[in-house]
């Protein structure tokens, strides 16, 4: 059994990899040289800051890596800088100034609540312009990629007794703040960072918390991150399934306990945010699914850059075999969630589950299961990230290490913005995460 288990994540990267090749073959979508620099120029620093026997060639890659991508200018065309922001300040507007639903603002998409409400609080309650309350916005996000970043610091020093606390990987978490679907996030004023930060902060009560009031905290911080950005339902799946499957035992994990407080928490939070706007508010909550349905459909049939799984093999079946993408869309993205879904419970089988190993591929996933992913989504993934760089940081050495390799790999391909270039980037760290659990597992046994 683990054999098998270890060998599923290294079959699902040469498949993966064979198909991403051939579709770029066939379509004639190399990256071009300069994004295959950045490609190679990140992937061998990173790997050489986690690899490296020597200390001080360590620190030079970790550094080298942070300044290749403060170097970056900010990926944003200056005409959609706000852009997005601006949909969720007019939402608030129709939804608390004129009580009706956020959706007749163009372009709003967001869950009801809290994003409405956090860009309606920056704003001063309508009395600040559009153009400075995105300025606030972007001076919370860089803060809480600031308090992102010192919690990865004593989470991983704390959790992997083995993770020397160096500059060099130190450097190397700094650095995957700067990359660039992060900091074009940034420049459009989606909520991303928001949603990631949310996610560090349930992790970092789940871990480090000591009282009973910490597993409820990370239930709330749990359930503010989906409701940013839904996407991370994936992740919170975990928490709901470590709870299902072990509701029997004398004594829950904390997982399991948190997973059992989420649901009452996401009820709780949706009424709280009711009386806010009401009707409006009402109104919201009925139309979002029916808005997120055409908004997804839609977004995958004109946008080139839509990196789901799914967005890509559907307009794939449309020009091989002429398929509406209408009509395959949802069977690819059902098919393609459940088959994700099954892979993470199938990593669930074992006595741990309450561990950051256990945790990785849930979080991962989040980048796989729906219809729609831009590339600033890399954003909601970020605790994952500066895990993986401590998880890896444990066992240095100069020999190959399959894991790290996937990972330098893979973050080095999410800085190209080829969409098979990037879709294989995501699916890479999907897959690291997949052989790091299967590699505990195995050492349990």
């Amino acid at each position: 059994m683990d054999k098998v288990v270890t060998r599923i994540p290294r079959l699902a990267t040469i498949f993966a990899v064979s198909v991403a090749t051939t579709a770029m073959a066939y379509r004639g979508a190399w990256p071009t040289l300069a994004e295959a620099f950045w490609l190679v120029a990140s992937a061998s620093a990173i790997y050489g800051a986690l690899s490296c026997s020597s200390r001080a060639i360590r620190v030079v890659c970790g550094g080298f890596y942070l300044l290749l991508l403060i170097s970056l200018r900010l990926p944003t065309p200056l005409r959609s800088i706000g852009l997005d922001f601006y949909t969720f300040y007019n939402g608030a507007h129709h939804l608390f100034d004129m009580h009706e639903s956020p959706y007749l603002a163009p372009g709003a998409t967001a869950f009801p609540f809290p994003t409405f409400h956090l860009a309606y609080l920056l704003s001063v309650a309508g009395r600040i312009t559009q153009e400075s309350t995105f300025l606030y916005f972007v001076g919370l996000q860089a803060f809480l990629l600031g308090v992102c970043l010192i919690l990865s610091y004593r989470l991983t020093n704390e959790e992997f007794p083995g993770h020397a606390r160096t500059c060099s990987s130190r450097l190397l978490q700094a650095g995957l703040l700067f990359q660039p679907a992060v900091l074009n996030g940034i420049g459009l004023g989606n909520s991303p960072v928001v949603a990631g930060v949310a996610l560090m902060w349930a992790v970092w009560f789940w871990r480090r918390g000591a009282s009973r009031w910490s597993m409820h905290s990370s239930a709330i911080c749990v359930n503010l991150a989906w409701m940013i950005k839904p996407q991370l339902l994936m992740a919170t799946a975990f928490f709901l399934s470590c709870w299902l499957l072990k509701w029997r035992n004398n004594t829950l994990p904390r997982a399991a306990r948190i997973g059992r407080l989420i649901i009452p928490w996401a009820i709780g939070l949706m009424v709280i945010s009711l009386p806010m706007g009401f009707p409006g508010s009402v109104l919201a909550y009925r139309d979002f699914p029916k808005i997120a349905f055409i908004w997804h459909t839609r977004i995958v049939e004109s946008s080139t850059n839509n990196f789901a799984p799914a967005s890509i093999i559907a307009k794939a079946m449309a020009r091989l075999w002429h398929l509406r993408v209408s009509e395959t869309l949802p069977i690819l993205a059902i098919g393609i969630a459940i088959f994700t879904l099954l892979w993470n419970i199938l990593s669930l089988a074992s006595d741990r589950v309450d561990t950051l190993r256990a945790f990785l591929p849930w979080l991962l996933a989040s980048l796989l299961w729906t219809s729609l992913v831009w590339d600033m989504y890399l954003s909601l993934v970020l605790a994952g990230h500066l895990i993986i760089v401590g998880v890896l940081s444990e066992d240095r050495g100069p020999r190959i290490n399959f894991p790290r390799l996937l990972f330098c790999v893979g973050v080095g391909l999410t800085t190209v913005v080829s969409s098979f270039a990037y879709t294989l980037g995501i699916l890479l760290l999907y897959f690291c995460c997949q052989e790091l659990r299967s590699q505990e597992i195995c050492q349990e046994g």
